[in-house]
């Protein structure tokens, strides 16, 4: 089980996001703001958004979608990648609050108390500015991470957009029927 996956959202036309307005993620155990749901919708003639929630066949997910690009996840999830840590990830979660139909639910950050030291640099693919373009992860490096990010992203708070997981806690969530992601396959060497 040397396999390991990204994080991604489902790809719809049609989904709840939490929306943050024009808000920055900062305080240390949780967001210093509130998030609300509001319908996307997403077509050939742009991006149009409401806070009319009907006809969205689900509004929770437990990988909830946001304009933050914050991974915001539900009690359920967080407690299936907490099950998979080895603690080498040095991993704490900050609280969310989300209102939607029914009022507040809390969702959880991850975030990385430190960079991570998981790439296989000989073979991962830098643009001439230096950034990552494609990520290539160290088998030696990541065989005792649950969870992990890619250096470089997350800023002072180690708060990763890109999130990548072990096999198995992509087969928890699966077996689990988790909702609101999907997993792609990554080069691990």
């Amino acid at each position: 089980m040397n396999d390991y996956y990204l994080l991604g959202r489902e790809n719809k036309k049609e989904f709840a996001c939490a929306d943050g307005g024009e808000q920055g993620a900062e305080g240390s155990s949780e967001l210093n703001f509130e998030l609300h749901l509001v319908k996307l919708t997403i077509s050939k003639n742009g991006t149009a958004i409401s806070d009319d929630l009907s006809g969205l066949s689900t509004t929770w997910l437990d990988f909830q979608p946001n304009n933050l690009e914050l991974p915001l996840m539900s009690n359920r999830l967080k407690e299936f990648i907490t099950e998979n840590l080895t603690g080498d990830e040095g991993l704490y979660w900050i609280l969310a609050k989300i209102n939607g139909p029914g009022g507040v639910r809390n969702y959880y950050i991850p975030v990385f108390e430190r960079e991570l030291d998981v790439l296989d640099t000989e073979n991962t693919i830098y643009s001439e500015d230096g950034s990552i373009l494609t990520p290539h992860f160290s088998l030696n490096k990541v065989h005792q991470l649950g969870i992990f990010h890619c250096p470089g992203e997350g800023g002072s708070l180690k708060i990763a957009s890109a999130l990548y997981v072990n096999e198995m806690v992509k087969r928890a969530v699966q077996k689990n029927r988790l909702t609101g992601m999907t997993f792609k396959k990554v080069n691990v060497i």
